[in-house]
């Protein structure tokens, strides 16, 4: 399971969405959205401050030990074109920055 995937899990067993994770841990009402449009994962720091906000925890322990009732974060696929849309990612948001500093200079 993809970390998003596991937080939208853990938000609705609590009663919660994204919006009010996202107040819960101190950012704008959009911070976990935006996140799961770009495709971007979030620091382990993030990840667990949105766990943790939803009555959760981060943890890590051997795979043997994992309780029943864990909800297992997969590793990334070998992706053959993970770095491209890394890439694309960070393009797109570099245009973005661009159109703003053009706006601003006029």
């Amino acid at each position: 399971m993809r970390f998003y995937d596991a937080l939208q899990k853990a938000a609705a067993d609590s009663g919660m969405s994204f919006t009010n994770v996202s107040e819960k841990i101190g950012k704008n009402r959009n911070y976990v959205a935006n996140n799961v449009n770009r495709g971007s994962d979030p620091a382990t720091s993030n990840a667990a401050a949105m766990v943790e906000a939803c009555g959760w925890s981060l943890c890590v322990m051997p795979s043997g030990s994992v309780p029943d009732d864990a909800i297992v974060i997969d590793p990334p696929m070998d992706d053959e074109n993970a770095e491209r849309r890394a890439l694309e990612r960070r393009r797109d948001k570099l245009r973005r920055d661009l159109a703003k500093t053009e706006e601003l200079l006029g």
